[in-house]
């Protein structure tokens, strides 16, 4: 009888502990778990700026592309679903739209030295900048490795992925396509 009285307390505790859990804003929720987000109110979702050096030891800045559609590519670099994806972004995306229109930028957020940034460039074949050291951005941006943002024209993001690039190429190229029209 103890025992009963004991599991129906532990059952209590823990379903008032998952309701507390869950009861919580939905708009941070989305943002902490990383939920897909379609955004079109101007200047409530600025994409945090940043400035990163490439593989060619430049600093690239998300201001400099003001005016254009930017795909942020958030990738670790020995990732083997990121290895996989990165030839499928280059093909659908940076290959399929004009450079005067879309930029593609992939950001290394495992914070690789320059030779395993390039390993990952080499094996995967892709042209688009890679970006080091941006374990930071992705902390600015609140996601995580293998991920896919849209950043609109004006600076906002317009799109954040909430799965695998993979899962969310299509959507990433039916949004590029609407923002281009």
């Amino acid at each position: 009888m103890k025992n009963n009285v004991l599991l129906k307390q532990y059952i209590f505790l823990i379903s008032l502990f998952l309701f507390i859990g869950c009861s919580g804003d939905s708009d941070t929720d989305e943002i902490m778990n990383g939920n897909q987000d379609t955004i079109g109110q101007p200047d409530s979702n600025i994409a945090p700026a940043f400035t990163l050096k490439d593989t060619n030891d430049s600093d690239i800045s998300l201001s400099s592309y003001k005016g254009k559609v930017v795909v942020l590519f958030f990738f670790g670099n020995g990732c083997p679903s990121c290895r996989a994806v990165a030839p499928k972004i280059q093909n659908q995306i940076v290959n399929t739209f004009s450079s005067d229109d879309v930029v593609v930028l992939g950001l290394d957020q495992w914070d690789g030295n320059l030779a395993a940034v390039n390993n990952f460039k080499s094996v995967t074949k892709v042209t688009f900048p890679l970006l080091l050291n941006a374990s930071s951005v992705a902390q600015e941006y609140q996601t995580s490795y293998d991920r896919l943002f849209i950043i609109d024209k004006d600076g906002n993001i317009n799109f954040k992925g909430n799965n695998l690039a993979s899962q969310n190429l299509s959507a990433v190229v039916g949004g590029i396509n609407n923002l281009l029209q």
